[in-house]
């Protein structure tokens, strides 16, 4: 049976600028490559939990981390080979000093410099993927225009029922025939009937 592979856990600190996308990055201690925040999951710790603790020893920052990986690759020589699970982060404080401070450079740079500098394959394959991904989560955190409108409408029947006598009073304001209307309305702005040009067997 093969020897079992390492686990670890980085974070990949993210940031958008005006449309552009830009990354940290730090130096290694040995030949300073560029690399990611990044060390083992101990038995003790969640993967996240060991990205968080490595983010702050080793790149001196604090955040909000993604608890969806975006991805793993696979890190080292041939035979000290382990996976590494990446996780995005929004850096919400970059500390002065830390603990491995004088043994490595941090950066900011564009995602497309540091798609040049990275020199693992499968770490630069995470990047090339990096646009795609928050594209679409920060499109799943937002709600659509018709759930966002019936979302305000609930809320102003909800705050009407508590201010004015609780779920009776919601049940009696929902079967009036002027709110039945509107929500009607606001279910045909979303859902127009389609035209015939756009109807295909």
């Amino acid at each position: 049976m093969g020897k079992k592979q390492k686990v670890q856990a980085g974070v990949l600190p993210v940031r958008q600028q005006n449309g552009r996308i830009d990354v940290l990055l730090i130096t290694s201690r040995t030949v300073g490559r560029w690399i990611l925040p990044k060390g083992n999951v101990k038995r003790h710790q969640t993967p996240i939990e060991a990205a968080r603790q490595e983010a702050y020893e080793e790149a001196g920052i604090r955040g909000r981390i993604d608890p969806e990986p975006l991805g793993r690759y696979l890190h080292g020589r041939p035979g000290d080979q382990r996976w590494v699970e990446v996780y995005l982060m929004t850096v919400e404080e970059e500390l002065d000093d830390w603990p491995e401070r004088h043994e490595r450079t941090r950066r900011w740079m564009p995602l497309d410099e540091a798609r040049q500098v990275i020199y693992e394959d499968g770490l630069r394959a995470l990047l090339d993927r990096l646009p795609d991904e928050l594209a679409r989560r920060q499109q799943g955190r937002k709600l659509s225009p018709r759930a966002s409108r019936l979302l305000v409408v609930l809320l102003l029947l909800a705050s009407l029922a508590l201010a004015f006598g609780g779920t009776y009073y919601l049940a009696r304001l929902l079967a009036r025939p002027e709110v039945q209307q509107r929500l009607q309305e606001l279910e045909r702005q979303e859902d127009p009937a389609p035209s015939s040009d756009s109807v295909r067997f």
